[in-house]
């Protein structure tokens, strides 16, 4: 409807979430059109306008694509943006995802303390998926540092959690507590 009304900022809006919502799901293909389309909208638009989760969902492709550096490019620059704008969930959301490339890459000192930092974040506002991504993420530090007792007791908390909340994992995810998991589980 957007579209046949010529009102094109909603529809670049909608592609940006339905691209990161494919991308959870595992669908990085169908994904990857929404963006790209999403994007030539916003360019068409306004160059310099906020992007939606653009950015964040560019950075978790190249994150998946193991392009680390590309990765913390976009969500650096997500960030900043975000924290000029004054949108302080979305900011923590590209912080986490900065903590999620540090992990990534192996540097586990700035992991750990970015993902410290932003749990603080989310637990100050009372902002609980936020805080269990972000306690996932440290799970994941924990099991990579070889300490998984305390990655057992995070992703059992998470797990009560999201069943709390009906809130489950999304595709990728489940498939990263599994592998960590399972690694707890041998460890143990």
């Amino acid at each position: 409807l957007f579209r046949e009304v010529g009102n094109l900022r909603p529809v670049a809006n909608t592609l940006s979430i339905l691209g990161f919502f494919l991308l959870l799901d595992g669908n990085i293909e169908s994904a990857q059109k929404c963006l790209d389309e999403s994007n030539m909208l916003f360019q068409q638009l306004n160059p310099k306008a906020e992007k939606g989760h653009l950015l964040g969902t560019y950075g978790l492709i190249a994150l998946m694509r193991g392009d680390y550096e590309q990765a913390r490019a976009y969500f650096q620059e997500n960030a900043t943006k975000n924290k000029e704008l004054g949108s302080r969930m979305d900011y923590l959301w590209a912080n986490v995802r900065l903590g999620h490339v540090a992990l990534y890459e192996g540097n586990l000192t700035e992991a750990r303390e970015v993902l410290s930092e932003t749990a603080r974040n989310f637990h100050k506002d009372e902002h609980t998926i936020g805080l269990v991504f972000t306690l996932e993420l440290m799970a994941s530090l924990y099991v990579a540092v070889g300490k998984p007792e305390n990655a057992a007791q995070l992703i059992g908390w998470a797990d009560a959690t999201r069943e709390k909340h009906d809130a489950p994992r999304l595709f990728l995810e489940q498939s990263v507590m599994d592998r960590d998991a399972a690694a707890v589980v041998a460890r143990i």
